[in-house]
């Protein structure tokens, strides 16, 4: 869940720590979703580094959905 008091671009930061966690703990379908939307509100901003960091995380995200074991 998202702070509400939180502004845009906390907003989006925490979704990207939320992830994160839910990666760790094996729910990838959450660590994506969060992620997807960390990086619209970035796309939305042009707020390229971040937009660029946000979907290095997802190729680093499907590249695990992907690997055996």
């Amino acid at each position: 869940m998202v702070p509400a008091t939180a502004d845009a671009p906390e907003r989006a930061e925490f979704l990207v720590a939320k992830a994160e966690v839910s990666q760790l703990a094996g729910a990838l379908d959450k660590a994506e979703d969060s992620l997807r939307r960390a990086l619209q509100f970035y796309d939305d901003r042009r707020a390229v580094p971040l937009a660029e960091r946000t979907r290095a995380l997802l190729a680093s995200l499907a590249a695990q959905r992907h690997a055996p074991g």
